[in-house]
């Protein structure tokens, strides 16, 4: 499997298992899960937005992005 299609199974598993076993309504547990994603993101974008801008150096190896933390 493609690292991209391992990804998405992980986040899926992780989003089932948030749903399932964060004690919230469903509705709720979806916002949560939304504001959170959004915020990932929007901070994964500014920091892809620095890494294209000419003459950036990368903070941190290509891999740390992908390891889990702790």
């Amino acid at each position: 499997m493609q690292p991209r299609g391992q990804l998405w199974f992980e986040l899926q598993r992780v989003c089932q298992d948030f749903r399932a076993f964060s004690g919230l309504e469903p509705k709720e547990a979806l916002k949560v899960m939304v504001m959170v994603r959004r915020n990932l993101l929007a901070e994964q974008e500014a920091e892809l937005a620095k890494l294209t801008e000419p003459g950036s150096t990368p903070a941190s190896g290509p891999n740390d992005a992908a390891s889990p933390a702790g």
